[in-house]
């Protein structure tokens, strides 16, 4: 990897190095600079491999006792009622949306029942895959109702690992022309995977795909307008939301559009075009949509949308309203998807940063502490993501000053050893950016203030060895800082 910025081609001045989280091989001055030289980068950015885990899960299941009542196994007799339409079989919580079923389209969701679900669904898929074939009917239902599962809470490893493992069934279906439709269920599932994988130039290619073989419609216009979004190709973007809302009236290309994810994707291009007031009030639009659909039901698209309304209202400067949208934020996402997923982790540190701009920053503490033990509880760790919050969490410190109650920084301690624990199952090492080194050399700071230093020490010892390896700038300071603190540990454990 070059040690200059891929847009400049200037040298860096401080570290981490933004590194591209898909490829990993490219570096940028800032967020800036990556954003601009996206379009030229993004024809040669490939993820690397992912892990596979698919085969350990299925172990997994198969050993696990039978649970829930009979009512609960009878969920596992699939038809072909319980799937919605084309278009409607998978949703996103991040852009796309799911149409539900009739008879649940006002329920809520329960995050404890998707988990007993999703070990049945395992067993299940294995026994059918073993007792009949991998293209059986039966099979290919139990396989995409995993799919759709797992899109829904970011299991992304095991949900590329069942798509490339059913693709060959479904794809022959369509070219013997015996049951094309779960090629057409396969391309849809797989787009919207990329487009989670931050694949977004791979995801668009597979929508088109579909829409050579389907057709425009209102949803599918929305979906390819999302990831134009993401892409920055804010044209392209536009004229897929339009098209989208000229088909919602349509009685066949208009089947399954939502309006509120369609004006979610138009507030989403409006706030990076900086159109906050604009943005702010299609934001809103989208969120009246959703919970007069809803009602007093709690779901994940309403959380999703008061998160972009906070976002517009921080922007705009009005942060004890983007605090309140924050907050109704967190607590429906706690009850539908969960603590333990990036959505929450993602809420709580909106709300903690929200928090601080508003000046009530020992909550603001609080919430970034929360945000920071779920980051580092993680899979997959962002250390990006977890350094920034380490940053603002340090800044909190620096607002209430002397009057902060030192028994909080106890608190911090038990994430910066899980974060020590991940990346050592994770085998994360320095990948010459600098990210993680930075990264131990904070947490230990903090884990510090709290007393730890069993765990801190070698943290810091492990980036003092990379500041000493770095020439391309001068790390003389961090290194300075890492003996600073390794001395007043051995010090103050040696009493």
């Amino acid at each position: 990897m070059d040690r200059i910025c891929a847009f400049c081609e200037a040298k860096p001045k401080t570290l981490p190095l933004l590194q591209c989280s898909r490829c990993k091989k490219v570096i940028y001055c800032n967020r800036d600079h990556q954003r601009s030289h996206w379009k030229v980068h993004k024809k040669v950015c490939f993820p690397p491999g992912e892990q596979k885990v698919l085969e350990a899960m299925k172990a997994k299941a198969k050993e696990a006792a039978d649970v829930g009542d009979e009512e609960e196994k009878k969920e596992e007799e699939l038809t072909e009622k319980d799937f919605s339409p084309l278009l409607g079989d998978y949703f996103d919580q991040d852009d796309f949306t799911r149409v539900s079923p009739e008879t649940e389209a006002n329920n809520g969701e329960d995050y404890g029942k998707h988990l007993s679900k999703e070990t049945r669904l395992i067993k299940q898929y294995a026994s059918l895959t073993e007792s009949k074939s991998i293209e059986d009917e039966q099979t290919l239902k139990v396989a995409f109702e995993l799919v759709h599962m797992w899109l829904g809470f970011y299991k992304l490893s095991p949900c590329n690992e069942l798509i490339d493992e059913i693709w060959p069934a479904c794809k022959k279906k369509y070219d013997d022309k015996t049951s094309p439709t779960w090629y057409v269920k396969v391309l849809q599932s797989r787009a919207f995977l990329r487009f989670k994988q931050f694949r977004y130039q791979e995801a668009i290619d597979i929508f088109q795909e579909f829409r050579d073989i389907m057709g425009p419609s209102a949803q599918l216009c929305e979906n390819m307008g999302h990831t134009y979004n993401r892409l920055g190709e804010y044209d392209r973007a536009e004229a897929q939301f339009k098209e989208a809302l000229g088909l919602i009236d349509d009685p066949k290309a208009g089947v399954g559009a939502n309006k509120g994810g369609i004006l979610l994707g138009f507030g989403s291009m409006l706030q990076k075009m900086g159109k906050s007031q604009h943005a702010l009030a299609i934001h809103k639009q989208a969120l009246n949509f959703y919970q007069n659909k809803y009602k007093a039901s709690p779901h994940s698209l309403v959380a999703k949308t008061l998160v972009a309304v906070g976002s517009t209202l921080e922007s705009l400067g009005k942060f004890d309203d983007a605090v309140q949208k924050f907050e109704e934020a967190v607590e429906i996402y706690t009850k539908t998807v969960g603590e333990q997923t990036p959505l929450t982790a993602n809420a709580v540190g909106c709300l903690g940063n929200a928090l601080m701009k508003a000046k009530h920053f020992e909550r603001a503490r609080k919430m970034l502490a929360r945000s920071f033990v779920l980051y580092v509880s993680f899979d997959t760790l962002d250390l990006f993501r977890i350094l920034d919050i380490l940053k603002l969490i340090m800044e909190t410190h620096s607002k209430i000053g002397s009057g902060i109650d030192k028994s909080c920084y106890v608190e911090y301690v038990s994430g910066v050893k899980r974060l020590v624990a991940n990346i050592k199952d994770q085998k994360i090492e320095e990948d010459g950016t600098g990210t993680l080194s930075v990264l131990l050399k904070t947490g230990a700071e903090l884990a510090i203030l709290g007393g730890e230093y069993d765990v801190t020490r070698p943290m810091l010892i492990q980036a003092k060895k990379y500041f000493e390896t770095v020439t391309f700038l001068d790390c003389t300071n961090l290194v300075t800082t890492c003996d600073k603190l390794i001395t007043f540990i051995d010090k103050t454990a040696g009493k």
